[in-house]
């Protein structure tokens, strides 16, 4: 997450089991207004997808039988999201009383409710579908990252998408809840 520039980039590993019918051959995943780089499976095969602003639809040569599952990679780039993941800026008034612009008021908030996670990551982006998270943030050394569950790591990331020092952040949730969580 840069959030001087609004601007988030990454990937998204999403895991996901077949259930309905016999087999499943595609995957529908919410995505609006993305920069879709690309999208794999776990064993890194790169796989066919079309995108039209608002869904990545994923479909697979080979159908994934009922009751297993896959993994998808999907890279993307989002500037300026439209909804659910909200950019600060320094306020003029406090850089003319002498506060530091470069870290004061600096913050990206997200607010899925309801379905509004789809604007900045890739998801099925429902109330009812109920996924564990893990979430992983590059952002800026001097910046908090707080997400739901437990954080598992915070390290010095040896460089980032810019000048200045970055940081990785790990959270996870071992209970399923729905995106807007």
């Amino acid at each position: 997450i840069d959030v001087p520039r609004h601007r988030v980039a990454g990937s998204a590993l999403l895991t996901f089991a077949s259930r309905g019918g016999p087999a499943a051959n595609s995957v529908a995943i919410d995505a609006r207004g993305f920069d879709v780089k690309g999208v794999r499976s776990a064993d890194e095969r790169e796989l066919g997808f079309e995108y039209d602003g608002k869904v990545i639809l994923v479909t697979y040569a080979v159908a994934i039988p009922r009751g297993e599952s896959d993994v998808l990679e999907v890279e993307y780039e989002v500037e300026e999201p439209q909804d659910g993941l909200l950019f600060s800026s320094p306020a003029p008034s406090r850089e003319a009383a002498g506060y530091d612009p470069q870290l004061l008021g600096r913050f990206a908030s997200s607010d899925h409710e309801t379905t509004r996670a789809r604007y900045w990551f890739p998801t099925v982006d429902h109330p009812s579908a109920r996924p564990t998270l893990r979430v992983e943030v590059t952002t800026h050394a001097d910046l908090v990252v707080l997400a739901n569950g437990r954080k598992v790591r915070e390290e010095r990331a040896e460089d980032g998408p810019g000048p200045g020092e970055w940081k990785t952040v790990e959270w996870a949730c071992a209970e399923p809840c729905p995106s807007y969580l």
